[in-house]
């Protein structure tokens, strides 16, 4: 059995596109508070406001999906989404001198989650079209074979977060970013060089579907 085969047979890039992206996404997900407190010295009480800013991710669902549907540049708007929701992320592993005011760390952490939950909208929707769109071009293609392509979400939230656990007690909270920079940036090469150009999909404001539009050169 070739590679090309064995690539195709076992669907192996849907795979590897969920599990790569939610190592990206939980890489910080268990532990963010538990560094923001250890480098920032904000507790649960100053954390209340930014972690509400989450409700960014409705407002980016809402923009992401129209713009992708409208311009049909997706692998721009989910390498570049990907990048953003990183470096949002790094903000937190600033040096802690920069800042010297309550006011200003908060400000920051505001930031943080504002705008790492904006981008990080983008990714979810714009996924799950690309695989829809690869899928449907296999033969027998129904919804449990979509799963099955999903559940190795699931895996890379299990690797994760289990991964994030071993560094912490390995080396030290600041080593998570390495995690982060690694994982973000595998992502972006995979969705540049492994997505073909010519694929095409809608997304819509459901996640879904079938394909209409070319992404532009």
């Amino acid at each position: 059995m070739s590679i090309a085969q064995l690539y195709h047979d076992w669907l192996i890039f849907p795979k590897v596109l969920y599990f790569v992206f939610n190592i990206v996404n939980y890489a910080l997900h268990t532990f963010q508070n538990q560094v923001i407190k250890e480098r920032w010295g904000l507790g649960a009480k100053e954390l209340g406001f930014p972690l509400s800013l989450q409700v960014f991710s409705f407002i980016g669902s809402l923009y992401w999906t129209w713009f992708a549907d409208k311009s049909g540049r997706f692998k721009v708007i989910t390498s570049a989404a990907t990048v953003c929701f990183t470096l949002a992320f790094l903000l937190i592993f600033l040096e802690p001198n920069l800042l010297v005011t309550k006011d200003e760390k908060i400000l920051l952490i505001c930031c943080v989650f504002a705008f790492s939950s904006f981008f990080n909208a983008a990714l979810f929707p714009i996924m799950d079209a690309i695989v829809m769109a690869l899928l449907s071009s296999v033969p027998g293609f129904n919804k449990d074979m979509f799963g099955r392509q999903r559940m190795w979400g699931a895996i890379g939230h299990f690797a994760a977060t289990s991964g994030s656990e071993v560094i912490i007690q390995n080396f030290s909270f600041d080593s998570l970013k390495y995690l982060v920079i690694v994982s973000g940036g595998l992502l972006v090469l995979i969705i540049v060089f492994m997505i073909p150009n010519h694929l095409s999909l809608e997304i819509g404001h459901h996640h879904h579907h079938a394909p209409k539009k070319e992404e532009k050169a």
